[in-house]
């Protein structure tokens, strides 16, 4: 599970930060639509486990990237989604599989 919330953040940041919000702000000369729109695409992606968690990925993905925004940092970006998967894997999914 660690490696997965890790690989998994590493890989989306490199994606949705790194990669999504610069090309899609060159094609639409908008980092404010950028963002949204890699935010929706974020949402989207983690659709498969739920409105709940899609809903809560669109969000996490407006907080982070902004933080791409104002750092021009993809590691600040993995750090954070890193805290938030093992915070999520480990304490809240694991507080409600224990019961």
């Amino acid at each position: 599970i660690a490696l997965w919330a890790t690989g998994a953040a590493f890989f989306e940041e490199g994606f949705f930060r790194g990669y999504a919000i610069p090309k899609l702000t060159e094609l639409l000369r908008s980092p404010s639509l950028a963002l949204f729109l890699s935010s929706v695409a974020f949402g989207l992606l983690h659709g498969r486990f739920g409105i709940f968690l899609s809903v809560y990925t669109f969000l996490f993905g407006l907080i982070v990237g902004t933080l791409y925004l104002q750092t021009r940092s993809t590691w600040a970006c993995f750090v954070f989604h890193l805290v938030n998967n093992w915070v999520v894997d480990f304490i809240v999914y694991g507080v409600v599989r224990r019961g």
